[in-house]
């Protein structure tokens, strides 16, 4: 039953429905109010509840001052008689009544919001984050942005959590105090509004000192994580070039930052604590000075005094304690803010609103008079113009730097054309959905890296439709299946279940250029893009797993990119580039007799006697 209840409330908010959210890109606390009205009536069923559970504390000070009379002023055997029925209904508001609101909150800020609303957050950003450009996470720490994105839903969920639960329940029991007093003697509720004014003056002045120095501390973490990150992902390199590579003067200049902005925080902290402890105990001196001199001329009794003397001794802790929570609160707000400041950027390449599906009968593939450079004024093409025909094979040659790499990136759209266009089968590729685009191509890149998951998972993320039996097959093409079933990892996981670490590290090169092929045979597009697919493997390697590539290729367009030319011999055409313009194009015995750049690059390569890699 107790976990029927657990799960009946933490099953009111489905984490990963489909959610109509639109990002504000100009205020932190907009995105914060977007998420809240997102899921608006759990909020408003925790804000009755606080209401109810701060009118119920001042409630039963209340109840004791009216014991303390009646214990005065009436005989111990005519109590009950007397008062049985009041006592008995002030038991079960105790008994009953008050644990039950206490759970309900319980229930809806735990179970509810705290354990869903963090959840919806992150995993709303991270939608956000993915649908950014390539672009974007070169330009970032890998490690900062997964930072901020796991911040992002912690820092709201414990600023919405605290102002639901612990505030607005204070500022129930506060507002109650405020009319008490008054209604008891003017001057009792003048000192109290005082009391609330002054400390709404300290917050006023150290809140936004508070929130700008914790923003500045955690730009600062955020730094720091995205150095560890770096260094951890790189630490091959670190310790092969690094003097001493315990003492990163890099990382720990990011450290000191960190330990100077927290300091600059804290300093703020204690000053606020400082400025609430002299106004607190000044405020609790003249209360009960006044307390005494209103009991002494006979307008207050004795329960009523004992009231006062409860109230403001649980309001001045209610006070520290607020001040605390909203120290955290816009401690927490300025984590947000650094998160959400990721996450609410522009998103710089986006589907058009009325992008259509992909669909790709043939393949023909279409730069035309193309424009582009990464930065503004250093084009890296000029009017450049191709055509690669349905099922047509074409290598890609050129001097590194000529642009090949970029047409790649182009033909993906990871990047937009400045000018001109790119089609396929007649459709403009800026036209259509980006995941239908790269759904009908295939890619297998130089540089190779994995997902730190299992075997099957790398393989299979192509496919998600595929069985472990389909999966097995496109390995045995690639000629991995005998290494994978040989792998175990260090948590005993074995073949197709093993995990292969970070970035695929665990595995070798030319491993990991397997799996790769072996995801592309998976997924079987009708547009292929080889970007040097073997370079990582021996010869006859080479050999084997090229001629199931070209068994693949057939009826599909390729677009191969190689620095051993002899690997694209059997190319249908070649292209080459040359500083971003197309200089030549024909098989390759046609290039040979032309004697221009593809000829140069075959003389160099193999009369020359040296094979010069980064030539092309």
């Amino acid at each position: 039953m107790i976990s029927y209840i657990f799960s009946w409330f933490e099953r009111r908010i489905d984490v990963f429905k489909s959610r109509e959210f639109s990002f504000d890109t100009d205020v932190a606390f907009r995105n914060l109010l977007l998420f809240v009205r997102s899921e608006k009536k759990h909020f408003i069923v925790l804000l009755l509840l606080g209401s109810i559970a701060g009118l119920l504390d001042v409630t039963l000070f209340l109840v004791i001052g009216w014991i303390v009379d009646l214990l005065i002023s009436n005989k111990p055997n005519d109590l009950l008689l007397e008062h049985g029925t009041s006592l008995i209904a002030i038991g079960f508001v105790v008994v009953v009544l008050r644990p039950c609101v206490t759970i309900l909150m319980s229930l809806v800020g735990e179970q509810t919001i705290q354990a869903n609303f963090s959840p919806v957050i992150r995993w709303l950003v991270h939608q956000r984050i993915m649908s950014q450009s390539i672009d974007f996470f070169q330009k970032e720490f890998s490690g900062n942005i997964a930072s901020k994105t796991w911040q992002s839903g912690q820092a709201a969920a414990e600023i919405v959590g605290s102002l639901l639960q612990i505030v607005w329940s204070n500022v129930v029991f506060a507002a109650s105090v405020i009319a008490l007093f008054g209604w008891l003697d003017w001057r009792l509720g003048l000192a109290i509004v005082t009391w609330i004014v002054l400390f709404i003056v300290i917050a006023r002045i150290f809140i936004p000192m508070t929130r700008n120095r914790s923003r500045a501390s955690a730009e600062a973490s955020n730094t720091v994580n995205g150095h560890l990150v770096d260094t951890y992902s790189n630490i091959q390199t670190v310790k092969l070039f690094t003097d001493n590579p315990t003492d990163d003067a890099f990382l720990r200049g990011s450290l000191e930052n960190f330990i100077s902005r927290s300091k600059w925080f804290l300093r703020a902290v204690t000053s606020a604590r400082a400025s609430m402890s002299i106004l607190s105990s000044s405020v609790l001196a003249i209360i009960g000075f006044i307390s005494l001199r209103l009991w002494m001329g006979g307008d207050l009794s004795a329960g009523q005094v004992a009231v006062i003397f409860g109230l403001i001794l649980r309001l001045d802790g209610q006070l520290n304690v607020l001040l605390g929570l909203l120290t955290n609160l816009f401690r927490s707000y300025g984590t947000f803010q650094s998160s959400i400041s990721m996450a609410i950027k522009p998103v710089a390449l986006l589907d058009r609103a009325d992008a259509t599906e992909m669909k790709v009968p043939s393949g023909r593939v279409v730069f035309n008079h193309v424009s582009f450079g990464y930065r503004e004024n250093t084009p890296i093409f000029d009017d450049l113009s191709f055509t690669i025909e349905p099922g047509e094979k074409v290598g890609l040659i050129g001097y590194s730097g000529a642009g090949k790499s970029t047409i790649v990136n182009l033909l993906v759209r990871f990047y937009d054309t400045q000018a001109g266009s790119i089609g396929i089968d007649g459709q403009d590729i800026r036209d259509v959905s980006q995941s239908s685009l790269r759904r009908h191509i295939g890619l297998v890149a130089q540089d190779t890296t994995l997902l730190h998951r299992s075997i099957r998972d790398n393989i299979g993320i192509g496919k998600s439709d595929a069985g472990l039996a389909d999966i097995m097959e496109a390995a045995r093409k690639a000629h991995a299946y005998d290494f994978i079933q040989t792998l175990v990892d260090g948590h005993g996981r074995q073949g197709f279940d093993a995990h292969v670490g970070e970035r695929g590290l665990q595995l070798s090169g030319g491993q990991r250029q397997r799996i790769s092929i072996a995801r592309l045979m998976l997924k079987n597009p009708p547009i292929l893009i080889l970007d040097e697919a073997t370079s990582a493997l021996d010869a006859k390697l080479d050999v084997d797993i090229q001629n199931n590539l070209y068994g693949m290729m057939e009826g599909k367009t390729v677009l191969a990119i190689a620095h051993r030319l002899s690997t694209l011999l059997r190319m249908d055409r070649l292209i080459v580039l040359d500083k971003g313009r197309l200089v030549e194009t024909g098989t390759h015995e046609e290039l040979v007799s032309r004697g221009g750049v593809y000829a140069e690059l075959w003389h160099k390569q193999f009369h020359g006697g040296v094979i010069d890699q980064t030539a092309v």
